[in-house]
């Protein structure tokens, strides 16, 4: 049965996890069987060193071995994704959330790098990002220039 979302159930939504449609687990309406229990812990910092390794602890079960664990050779973050998808050991490239979360954690450190370029490379002294900010309020086009000079280290920006 398909009801329509009152603005209650709408801000609900901002502090709840997501369930599986097919889960057999609640039989409510449709806008509980997508509630589960209400978050109450505080957010992680996605700055956090050991993030990967809290945040999947099926792919790491004794906590260790993560993006940050120290190893006789140092790896860059792209040779470390690399070795993970194409290890022998499957289950690493078959987690989807663990793909698309190193694959957040590359275009947030290509976006970065293009701001640091941007703010770098600017005709004239260079600028911070506040100053930056009251410029492109006042000029539209400056915005357009200098989104396409911040987004060309982005893979797929067509920059």
């Amino acid at each position: 049965m398909v009801e329509e979302a009152t603005d209650e159930d709408i801000l609900g939504f901002q502090s709840y996890t997501i369930q599986n449609m097919n889960s057999n687990l609640n039989k409510g309406s449709d806008i509980q069987q997508y509630k589960m229990t209400h978050v109450r812990e505080d957010p992680l910092d996605n700055r956090q060193m050991h993030l990967d390794v809290m945040c999947f602890p099926t792919l790491f079960p004794t906590g260790r071995f993560g993006e940050y664990h120290p190893r006789p050779v140092n790896l860059n973050l792209a040779e470390y994704i690399k070795s993970r998808i194409l290890s022998e050991d499957s289950r690493y490239r078959l987690c989807h959330s663990y793909l698309f979360y190193y694959l957040r954690i590359k275009q947030i450190k290509e976006l970065k790098g293009g701001i640091f370029k941007l703010l770098n490379t600017v005709k004239g002294p260079s600028m911070t990002a506040a100053q930056f900010v009251d410029q492109v309020k006042t000029n539209g086009e400056l915005l357009e220039k200098r989104l396409c000079t911040m987004m060309n280290t982005v893979r797929g920006s067509n920059q």
